[in-house]
């Protein structure tokens, strides 16, 4: 199966989200820097994450995301 750049930035986030205590957020800057990821483009991604109820965002100058599926199996095709 091949998948989108798109894609395989998401789920490396998303895992990486996975990873983090509950209610722990992650800024973009944060994990673009991590992944070597553009901060536009994961912006992006995280965007269509966002308004497809996957990950959640928090506002403010602490703020990020944080993932809404803990444990959650996801299929993927």
């Amino acid at each position: 199966m091949q998948l989108s750049i798109g894609v395989e930035y998401a789920l490396h986030s998303l895992f990486y989200l996975l990873g983090l205590p509950q209610g722990k957020v992650i800024g973009i800057k944060e994990l673009s820097a991590l992944h070597g990821i553009s901060e536009t483009y994961l912006s992006k991604v995280f965007t269509r994450l966002r308004k497809g109820g996957i990950v959640r965002s928090v506002p403010g100058v602490k703020g990020g995301y944080e993932g809404l599926i803990n444990g959650v199996f996801l299929p993927l095709g």
